[in-house]
């Protein structure tokens, strides 16, 4: 051995680690590594072919991270078996990962929140792969400032996916430090930079709305001037049962995104009765659906809206526009800002009106029957 070249064991316990353990072991050319000792565990079964034909199972591995000391690794598949066994009360280790922790507080951040709001989490826990194996306590805010600037910088992404993923940091950060993991919340330094400067809002032309109501036998097209003169989401639109549609009182019962959203009363404005009436005599489960009675997925049904916006030549517009023209049009017609926020699904501002403020389903079908393409 070459003099000044530290020399490494491959050591193994006294006692044999138990079937389904894991094991930690020293890796090739160990003095060019930092870290040259390797701790893996059971993740499942794989099956592989023998040499006489037959099939057999073995453990496939998952590595847990990468360490100095053979102790060490030790320590930590210990730990790492501890809560296997005797569960999350004994995740509270310096050893715990990133990704661990976040196990933990995963079902607790997302209690109560909207399918959508889930979603955006996952996406954004995504991009904090590079720290998932590194154990809590190693991780600095430099560490996680890096692969924010990255995103922000490089990679173009926006400033609602970086503040998500510095709330998915501060869950797991709180959680180490409330329980002595780490000796502060390094997540609390993060810095996100400014919010991406608001979109403008696209909304329909009254002349494209005229267009399409001179084009209303096409059944796509009718769900379009649904989607308008009703201003719900994508998601809440196609999700309409048959049995919250009462044809005859002028509402639906509509909304799944957030609290003050959900199951809210929504008027039949007269422009599109006749196209809710049609669809409700079809006698499908939802009310709107493709050629064989089922619900468009949001996939779907966006390439058929844009499908429509190219054939009449409306440039510039979403499926979000539909929404956004509504409110316009709530607006320019002085409807009463509380009936409006209940209509579309807003959380109000004023507490006051949240709390006692309650409008009828009748007081709400005279404020969508303010609205007409004149406050266009």
């Amino acid at each position: 051995m070459a003099k000044g070249k530290k020399k490494y064991e491959r050591k193994t316990r006294k006692l044999r680690y138990p079937n389904g353990y894991g094991s930690v072991h020293l890796l090739s050319n160990p003095e060019k590594r930092r870290n040259p000792y390797i701790v893996q565990v059971p993740d499942g079964l794989k099956t592989r072919m023998s040499q006489d034909g037959s099939l057999k199972s073995q453990y496939a591995y998952k590595t847990l991270c990468y360490v100095k000391t053979w102790e060490e690794g030790d320590q930590i598949l210990r730990d790492y078996n501890n809560r296997k066994k005797f569960g999350d009360g004994c995740i509270l280790t310096k050893y715990a990962t990133f990704d661990e922790i976040h196990a933990i507080v995963l079902p607790r951040y997302t209690k109560d929140r909207s399918i959508s709001l889930i979603t955006a989490y996952k996406a954004a826990y995504k991009h904090l792969h590079k720290i998932y194996h590194i154990p809590i306590n190693e991780i600095k805010t430099a560490n996680i400032q890096a692969i924010f600037d990255d995103l922000r910088e490089n990679k173009g992404r926006g400033s609602k996916t970086i503040a998500n993923m510095k709330h998915i940091c501060n869950q797991v950060f709180s959680y180490a430090y409330e329980n002595d993991l780490v000796d502060k919340n390094y997540a609390s330094f993060l810095k996100i930079g400014a919010a991406d400067k608001p979109k403008e809002k696209k909304i329909f032309t009254r002349e494209q709305i005229e267009l399409l109501f001179q084009n209303d036998e096409d059944p796509i097209v009718n769900t379009v001037l649904i989607y308008i003169f009703t201003g719900m989401r994508i998601s809440e639109l196609l999700l309409v049962k048959r049995c919250d549609v009462h044809i005859k009182e002028r509402y639906l019962v509509g909304g799944v995104k957030t609290k003050a959203g959900k199951n809210r009363v929504i008027p039949i404005h007269r422009y599109i009765e006749r196209y809710i009436s049609d669809w409700y005599a079809k006698e499908t489960e939802y009310l709107i659906t493709d050629n064989n009675g089922r619900p468009y997925s949001k996939a779907t049904y966006r390439f058929q809206f844009m499908k429509v916006m190219e054939k009449f030549n409306i440039k510039d517009i979403t499926n979000h526009c539909c929404r956004h023209t509504l409110s316009t049009m709530f607006d320019n017609a002085n409807v009463n800002r509380v009936a409006a926020q209940k209509i579309l699904g807003h959380v109000s501002s004023d507490l006051d009106e949240r709390v006692y403020i309650h409008k009828s389903i009748e007081r709400l079908i005279e404020a969508m029957d303010m609205v007409s393409l004149d406050a266009l």
